[in-house]
Parts: structure tokens; C-alpha cells; sequence
């Protein structure tokens, strides 16, 4: 079923084509579920050095056993509690390795312009 009234909301007005193209550009963040990331996927994904006071960080400030799960099954960084702990030691690049359990995906799914018509008529009558 169309969502007539997210597209409405997102239309940023103006030339229908444009808005269109526009709209369909646009992507947002979801979680990718479970993630689990190791220590050598945050060096692929960091570079070395980055990677390095990253680890260094969060080695000083949680057990060793946590550090354990970086090396071998990962750690899944889209948990609550692993998104907590991290946020709050605040390592180097934490934004990005959180990042690592999301993906763009497209904000408006399967959008044709004749949506985008239809909700800026729906809009202007009042219906949504």
C-alpha cells in the first residue's frame, strides 16, 4: 500500500519531475538486525591506525573477555547494550563503528511519479 501522506511530507515542491528524481534519490539508515563486527572488519573499515585507538580505547575500558569477542565472533553493534557501552567509553571513530550495522536503503520503495502526483493532489484537497 502507497503512503500517500510520507510522500506528501517529503515532497520538497516545485517541478514535479525534479521533485521526483529528488525524492527518489533519497535513502535512509536502518538497522541491519544482529551485526556482529570483529576487530579486523573495524581495521577494513577504519584504516589501521584509526582502528587501532579505537581497540586501544575500548581494551582499556571494558573485561578482557569483551575484547575476546572482538578477535574471534564479533561483537554485535546494533545490541542495546553494546551501542550503550560504547556510546558512553566515547572511543575514536564510535560513530562510525556503530554506522557499520546500518544500511541505506531507499526512503521511498517503489515510488513512480504518478504517487508523487497523486499526494500533492491528496494534499491539496485536504484528504491527507
Amino acid at each position: 500500500m502507497t503512503d500517500y501522506k510520507k510522500i506528501a511530507d517529503g515532497d520538497p515542491g516545485g517541478d514535479l519531475q525534479a521533485a521526483y528524481e529528488a525524492m527518489i534519490a533519497e535513502t535512509e539508515q536502518v538497522s541491519r538486525g544482529e551485526y556482529r563486527v570483529t576487530d579486523k572488519m573495524i581495521a577494513s573499515a577504519l584504516g589501521l591506525a584509526a582502528a587501532n585507538d579505537f581497540l586501544d580505547a575500548v581494551e582499556m575500558a571494558v573485561p578482557a573477555r569483551v575484547t575476546s569477542w572482538l578477535k574471534s565472533g564479533g561483537i554485535d553493534v546494533n545490541h542495546v547494550d553494546t551501542v550503550s557501552t560504547l556510546t558512553a567509553i566515547n572511543p575514536p571513530n564510535v560513530v562510525a563503528v556503530l554506522a557499520m550495522g546500518k544500511e541505506a536503503v531507499s526512503k521511498y520503495p517503489a515510488m513512480e511519479i504518478t504517487h508523487l502526483e497523486k499526494a500533492r493532489s491528496m494534499r491539496s484537497e485536504d484528504r491527507i
